[in-house]
């Protein structure tokens, strides 16, 4: 089934941009991607130290590789109650953890950019989240203890990812600075849909880069157009998601509660800023999600850091 959603969503990529450009033209003094010479690779870490929390969407990090548009890749997500501030007797979730290998291909036209792609792994312990979260722990001291022994137990995590991004004209007075974004994440873990918008400014051969954090997709860090960013930029976006499913807010952390009970609708604010060199680029977001399920005691906040590479 999966297969058949991945295979189905490349040929509709493939066909919405087949009109356009595959690659534009680069603008003047902009340099071509060096496809077919080498590869890019990028880490990205999320974590929710940055509000000084432990909790929720607590930690991911992502390793990646792209090479022809092509991109493979590694995530961890780590997913755990709020033991320091949660009032008593709250709703709040259990911990749990994902591992997953991902593939990705990514289409570019001239004002359209768009990725498929598909993940494969498992949610729970042998996910590694206790032993992960256990290490940091060791060099980022935190007052949270997290309960381990309740957390999700093992499940293959499957999923299919549709994303496109639709921008203003490179040549236009925004640049590629302004950009639309919408797609749909399908899998047996989560199922949903989203759209929203960012607006960036800097140099004019950085405006061209999108927010992995409002795409929810594989979004390497060079423009969208395919060339590499030089320069700084900085950007502020929001989106809304429709949750249909989410088996990692199922089971509350206390057993003797009820169930928890989705927020079918969930916003989230970005900000973030950029800084790109020959040698690659650093990035810095902070996002804040509004509350994923009744009775959250709070909305969410955390930080991203991308560093990216060219070799």
């Amino acid at each position: 089934m999966i297969r058949a959603l991945c295979g189905a969503l490349i040929l509709l990529a493939s066909w919405s941009v087949q009109a356009q450009p595959a690659h534009p033209s680069p603008l003047p003094g902009e340099r071509e991607y060096p496809r077919g010479k080498g590869a890019e690779w990028y880490v990205q870490i999320d974590n929710d130290v940055v509000f000084h929390t432990d909790r929720w969407y607590s930690s991911g990090v992502r390793i990646a590789r792209v090479a022809n548009d092509v991109e493979w890749g590694v995530t961890q997500e780590i997913y755990t109650p709020d033991v320091q501030h949660s009032p008593e007797g709250a709703a709040d979730r259990r911990p749990a953890a994902r591992l997953l290998g991902t593939v990705a291909q990514h289409f570019r036209g001239e004002f359209a950019y768009q990725t498929v792609g598909a993940a494969l792994g498992v949610r729970g312990p042998s996910a590694l989240g206790r032993q992960t979260q256990d290490f940091v722990h060791r060099f980022v001291p935190s007052g949270a203890r997290i309960d381990w022994s309740n957390q999700l137990p093992d499940e293959y995590d499957a999923s299919v990812v549709w994303a496109r991004t639709q921008r203003s004209d490179a040549r236009s007075p925004m640049g590629e600075g302004l950009k639309i974004h919408f797609g749909s994440v399908l899998g047996n873990q989560q199922v949903f849909a989203h759209v929203g918008a960012e607006y960036r400014i800097g140099d004019a051969q950085a405006r061209g880069l999108s927010s992995r954090l409002l795409r929810f997709a594989p979004t390497p860090p060079v423009a969208d157009s395919g060339a590499p960013a030089i320069g700084w930029s900085a950007f502020a976006g929001a989106s809304v998601r429709g949750v249909a499913r989410n088996e990692l807010l199922v089971q509350d952390n206390d057993p003797a509660k009820p169930d928890l009970r989705l927020e079918h609708a969930v916003g989230r604010a970005v900000v973030g800023a950029t800084y790109a060199a020959r040698w690659g680029c650093v990035e810095f977001n902070v996002a804040a999600d509004t509350r994923e399920f009744k009775g959250q005691h709070a909305a969410h906040g955390f930080g991203s850091l991308t560093a990216h590479f060219s070799f």
